[in-house]
């Protein structure tokens, strides 16, 4: 499903995890609940979409009885996929769950292959959060599929120095080496995948 407001999923009765966050966010506040986001690992972890891998990760909503700055509140939690293998990888600032809907309807206009749109919100998911490597990956999936080879390269050269998490940078570049038949650098960067070792949980 794609990324709806609030008034859409309400009216719509559909969504994704993000929609979801969406809607419980908007009902909160009508009701002065403090809310927070937690990003957490879906199964499958990676899959391939076409030409570009994604990884498998949703945001969850937790609601605070008090204040969320309370030590030792335990929040509600409103997850679109209650599963509790789920794995924990950070609890978002506002900044970066404003920046993950922006980066989500990038993702849809992609799909619908709105170029100059899904640009320009991934230039806005960018600005809320510099540092995040799945905006990365889709600007270069968007260089990759307008024809821009070269550009989409030297996203993932960038992404590869200077992001923290590495890894889908590390696929997604090497399914275009892949491409290129450039085999022997593909083949550095397989070992580097399976070599790879993720950054740690941010705070829980």
């Amino acid at each position: 499903d794609e990324t709806y407001t609030a008034t859409e999923a309400l009216r719509l009765a559909k969504g994704n995890c993000l929609s979801l966050a969406i809607v419980t966010r908007a009902l909160a506040d009508v009701v002065g609940v403090e809310t927070g986001y937690q990003l957490v690992d879906s199964t499958p972890v990676y899959q391939l979409d076409k030409d570009v891998v994604i990884k498998g990760k949703h945001i969850r909503s937790l609601l605070y009885r008090g204040s969320k700055t309370d030590r030792g509140a335990t929040p509600l939690r409103v997850d679109y996929f209650p599963d509790t293998s789920q794995g924990y990888l950070a609890r978002l600032t506002d900044d970066e769950y404003i920046a993950s809907y922006y980066r989500n309807l990038a993702a849809d206009a992609i799909k619908r292959h709105e170029w100059e749109q899904g640009y320009w919100l991934l230039v806005k998911s960018l600005e809320l959060d510099p540092i995040n490597s799945d905006a990365y990956n889709s600007l270069a999936v968007l260089y990759r599929r307008t024809g821009r080879e070269r550009m989409a390269e030297q996203v993932y050269l960038f992404g590869l120095e200077k992001l923290p998490d590495k890894l889908s940078l590390l696929k997604n570049y090497q399914l275009l080496l892949t491409a290129q038949d450039r085999t022997e650098e593909a083949a550095a960067l397989t070992l580097s995948c399976l070599l790879y070792t993720s950054p740690s949980p941010r705070d829980s």
